[in-house]
């Protein structure tokens, strides 16, 4: 839905303009493109494989194909996730940056992150363990998993570099994002640690990737970034390489942990340091948790019950002002509702970029007795876990690339001139500052408006 405003003059009063209806979009992909996003990834993977092969064996026969697999293993993988992400972002009206979210994040982070994976790879050895307790293994995909640990640097690179990169930004870049914007954190953690782990073709490796995908799924959720997922999942990866060196240079010896598969039969790990996994796990947890911050609020909760009448009461209506950048216009919208509207809105502002606090922003609303000085710029990812009712784009970009939110939120558009570009020509500072004056007064009517002036009964 839009509310447009038209440019006019600084003298003209605003104008009140009826909403009309836009269509709504879904996030992209739900369950049943994510599946396919998966079929297509395994199905690049055989089939540049084959070609290799093919290739390799009339070169040099199968011996130079056998031996040349392993060294062929990053790159298939990398083709095979190159085509699955163009699929994904075409068919999704995505662009690269709402995918990648390579965004900062605490290094604090890395050391409780770090003693979780431990914990997690001493876990998820115990459920291989069971796994094989249940279902020996075949001796074929036994020596599979040996010539693996012993597969090189060219396999090194593989577990620590490749897949980390290609698997987190199609499963927790694209699908686990797509899922948490049409299903909520729980089911989206659950459906996308499940494909994760089903694409391994693994059953041995099934508990494992379980395990490891729910941990990397959380760190998506609570950090908004994908470095922690990709810096935990190469970690955990790490132990395939490190494990053998223990125990072929350094001796280290645990029973169902170090050495080699052997013939497929399981042996199960003490129970104490099974303990020790589960302690680490606890505590990498806690300490990452406290570490990362809050969760934002998440999903529509229930109308509140009022104590003291027994009645029940509306809540405030989430409302999301988003631009380009969120440093000036969305600000001063923000800023607007929190001041003349907190008793009916819950006011959040957001950009699809993050363009920092413009301090003209600031200081003007200062002008007006509204303090926005503490405000920061924040993407609008970093509020996805947020379910709003309304979202109100205030520059024309934000509209036209507006993404999808969780819970299907009415959007709607009140268009506002971009205060920096106007005062790029100023010619005095203070004809500058006219300028974000006049939008800031705009956007106050627009403010002043709400909600009645939102069409919410369609």
């Amino acid at each position: 839905m839009s509310i447009d405003q038209p440019y006019r003059s600084p003298a003209e009063p605003p104008q009140d303009v009826p909403a009309v209806a836009a269509p709504s979009r879904k996030a992209f992909p739900g369950i049943w493109g994510a599946i396919a996003l998966c079929l297509l990834f395994l199905a690049m993977q055989v089939g540049v494989g084959i070609v290799y092969a093919i290739v390799m064996i009339v070169i040099g026969g199968q011996q130079a194909a056998d031996e040349s697999m392993v060294l062929a293993m990053g790159p298939i993988n990398i083709v095979a996730f190159a085509v699955t992400m163009l699929v994904g972002l075409v068919f999704g009206g995505l662009r690269w940056s709402e995918v990648v979210r390579l965004t900062p994040f605490r290094g604090a982070l890395l050391a409780p992150i770090a003693v979780a994976v431990v914990g997690i790879g001493i876990l998820a050895s115990e459920l291989d363990n069971v796994s094989r307790f249940i279902l020996p293994m075949p001796d074929f995909i036994a020596k599979l998993a040996e010539d693996m640990m012993s597969g090189g640097l060219a396999m090194a690179i593989v577990l620590v570099v490749v897949a980390p990169l290609t698997e987190e930004l199609l499963f927790r870049g694209l699908i686990l994002r797509g899922f948490l914007k049409r299903y909520g954190t729980v089911p989206a953690v659950l459906l996308s640690t499940l494909l994760f782990a089903l694409v391994h073709l693994n059953p041995y490796q099934f508990a494992s990737a379980i395990t490891m995908g729910i941990f990397l799924a959380w760190l998506f959720v609570r950090t908004r970034s994908l470095w922690p997922c990709i810096i935990a999942h190469a970690l955990f990866n790490c132990h395939v390489i490190v494990l053998p060196i223990l125990h072929d240079t350094f001796g280290l010896e645990i029973r169902g942990y170090t050495g080699m598969p052997g013939d497929g039969a399981a042996v199960f790990q003490p129970l104490w340091f099974d303990a020790l996994g589960l302690v680490l796990v606890g505590l990498g947890v806690w300490i990452a948790a406290l570490l990362a911050g809050p969760v934002p609020p998440a999903a529509r909760d229930a109308v509140p019950v009022d104590s003291s009448s027994g009645s029940q009461r509306r809540r405030k209506l989430r409302v999301l002002f988003l631009c380009t950048g969120n440093s000036c216009r969305s600000q001063m919208a923000e800023g607007w509702a929190r001041a003349l509207k907190a008793d009916a809105i819950e006011a959040y502002s957001a950009g699809i970029e993050t363009h920092g606090l413009n301090p003209h922003a600031v200081a003007v609303m200062k002008e007006a007795g509204v303090d926005i000085s503490g405000h920061q710029s924040k993407h609008v990812d970093q509020l996805a876990e947020v379910d709003f009712d309304v979202v109100v784009t205030v520059c024309g970009n934000a509209h036209e690339t507006c993404p999808v939110f969780p819970g299907a939120p009415r959007v709607f558009h009140a268009g506002f001139d971009d205060p920096p570009r106007l005062a790029a020509t100023a010619a005095t500072e203070e004809e500058a500052l006219n300028h974000y004056r006049r939008v800031r007064d705009d956007i106050r009517a627009m403010v002043e408006r709400l909600p009645e002036a939102l069409d919410l009964t369609g």
